[in-house]
């Protein structure tokens, strides 16, 4: 705290304004390895676990079947059960039956020969799924001189929306490696596994073999009001927590790492019987829970209903008053890819959008009744119909349009997408009276400003990615220190 105390103190003295960045629900990294049940949850419902002994665990039902998991029986470069979507045999897809994991033969992608400027490789294979299940799939991979490294994605389709987001994670060349995705099924009974790439720059080669899809149970559950477990036999009998069965938790929600992050590979924790329980041999059970999910790399959203993230944000503005003494606070309300599932929102009945709505007035609130006067910023994206304000967005469950004509009008928008569709992000916000402050590397923000120097609500420019506060300086307004000679 001392250094925050005279981080707040050097600016002062330096005539310098401190902005500090506070509350993100898009990312959770700063709670979540505190409180990791403040995740976000996906639904499951109703999945089959049956008791044997002092314990009940998930039965697949029914278990899906990738055909042909192995890349067996290839018929030239073709791969009977999956289907060549692009047309790739023999050009960037092959059979190899010198290099393989298990069995006769492998796949073999060579990105480096797949049609440009795409660069798109992948063969696909449709699959029976249960709605709102927890399925984990598992693959190995071996690459060989891939660039960049996350090209190498294994993605559930929907025809609508992917159901993982990130790449697998491979190094550009290593050995044979097994890999894990999970994935929700949401509301779907048909999805399409893609193994391959959709990356243009994809450079390289990549093997894989032995690709496996299993239903799962408590992986990461949460445990939170919000997040209910209900746990009833198939004649309707719902058991109790405590009294017929331990509590239950996944001991390593959170906790990938010393400091927090979230495991997809570990064994579901399984359900533990009391002494006294109910419960008997060999019968069947339907469990509903929620759990974590994670998209990209690694980032966890918050629930936006949640009462309990909105008591840690107070607490840490309490604390930046007294420490830092800050002039303004920005809101960190972008990119939140994993909305409106458990009950806290869905028992709202509304849409991403309102539930944003609330969320930043809620955040405003709590800023304004410690600093009245503070300027409170808050990321574009979600707010942007031309950006990140839409429909199925990533595994959000409904629409983020129209929240920006909602948010009070004090808040000030950091735009950092003033530069695809014509511009018109910036004209959108302005048309509704927000001021804005553009996101730019440079020079890029220089010619936009240049060119739109008739908009209106203009505070600033936000440096992001510049070396240093002299390069960008000398890049959007043609300042060099004193002394120095404009080249």
């Amino acid at each position: 705290m001392d250094r925050l105390r005279r981080l707040g103190e050097e600016a002062r003295a330096l005539g310098l304004d401190v902005i500090a960045t506070v509350m993100n629900f898009g990312d959770g990294g700063a709670v979540l390895p505190q409180e990791p049940n403040l995740a976000e949850g996906l639904p499951v419902r109703d999945a089959l676990f049956v008791v044997a002994g002092s314990e009940a665990r998930l039965v697949p039902d029914p278990p899906p079947l990738v055909e042909n998991p192995g890349f067996e029986l290839p018929e030239g470069d073709s791969f009977p059960g999956w289907r060549d979507d692009l047309g790739l045999a023999g050009t960037a897809v092959f059979a190899d039956s010198r290099v393989r994991h298990g069995g006769a033969h492998s796949l073999r992608i060579s990105f480096s020969h797949s049609p440009k400027p795409y660069g798109w490789a992948w063969i696909s294979q449709e699959l029976r799924v249960t709605p709102f299940r927890l399925y984990r799939v598992r693959f190995w991979v071996k690459t060989e001189g891939l660039h960049p490294e996350r090209v190498v994605k294994v993605s559930v389709w929907t025809g609508q929306r992917h159901l993982h987001y990130g790449g697998v994670g491979v190094a550009p060349t290593q050995d044979w490696k097994c890999h894990d995705l999970v994935f929700n099924s949401l509301d779907n009974s048909r999805v399409v596994l893609r193994v391959g790439s959709d990356s243009g720059e994809a450079q390289g080669t990549a093997w894989f073999d032995d690709v496996s899809v299993e239903e799962i149970g408590l992986l990461n559950v949460l445990r939170r009001p919000g997040c209910p477990l209900v746990v009833r036999g198939e004649d309707g009998t719902v058991y109790t927590e405590g009294e017929d069965f331990e509590p239950v938790a996944d001991p390593l929600l959170g906790r990938l790492y010393p400091w927090g992050g979230f495991s997809f590979s570990h064994e579901p924790p399984p359900i533990r019987l009391t002494p006294g329980s109910r419960l008997t041999e060999g019968q069947r059970l339907r469990v509903s829970f929620y759990h974590a999910i994670a998209v990209e790399a690694g980032q966890v959203s918050l629930c936006l209903s949640c009462d309990r993230a909105y008591e840690i944000f107070a607490e840490g503005i309490d604390t930046l008053e007294d420490v830092l003494q800050p002039d303004g606070y920005h809101i960190v309300m972008g990119e939140i890819r994993v909305a409106n599932w458990d009950e806290s929102c869905a028992n709202r009945h509304l849409k991403p959008a309102d539930l944003l709505v609330d969320s930043i007035r809620r955040c405003m609130n709590i800023i304004r009744q410690r600093n009245p006067g503070a300027r409170i910023y808050a990321w574009s994206d979600m707010l942007d119909p031309w950006h990140n304000g839409v429909d199925n967005y990533y595994l959000c469950n409904g629409s983020w349009s129209g929240a920006a004509q909602s948010v009070p009008r004090d808040l000030i928008i950091v735009n950092w997408n003033y530069q695809s569709h014509d511009g018109q992000s910036p004209r959108f916000f302005a048309g509704l009276g927000f001021q804005q402050l553009m996101l730019g590397r440079g020079r890029d923000v220089r010619t936009w400003l240049d060119a739109n120097s008739d908009l209106p609500g203009l505070r600033g420019v936000y440096a992001f990615g510049a070396s240093s506060p002299e390069d960008f300086a000398r890049a959007v307004w043609d300042w060099v220190p004193a002394g120095n000679a404009v080249e």
